[in-house]
């Protein structure tokens, strides 16, 4: 059975939260898409994750709020 989008970012999230506790105040759902956005201690870089388009995405947002890297996982 395939998840639909929502299945998928709840699965995903819920995976996260239960090894990564600290992303509980750093994860937002919106239309059906989980993303986390969790800064460094510098504040210089953003890592980034979400559940868009039913795979999973890592990347890292610079303090300027540019793209440094990411890569998708399906």
């Amino acid at each position: 059975m395939k998840m639909n989008q929502i299945q998928f970012s709840k699965y995903v999230l819920e995976g996260l939260l239960k090894r990564f506790p600290k992303f509980i105040n750093h994860f937002r759902l919106e239309n059906d898409i989980m993303t986390i956005e969790y800064p460094s201690k510098a504040g210089l870089l953003i890592l980034w994750i979400t559940t868009q388009d039913n795979e999973i995405t890592i990347g890292f947002d610079n303090k300027e709020g540019n793209c440094d890297w990411h890569t998708h996982m399906s």
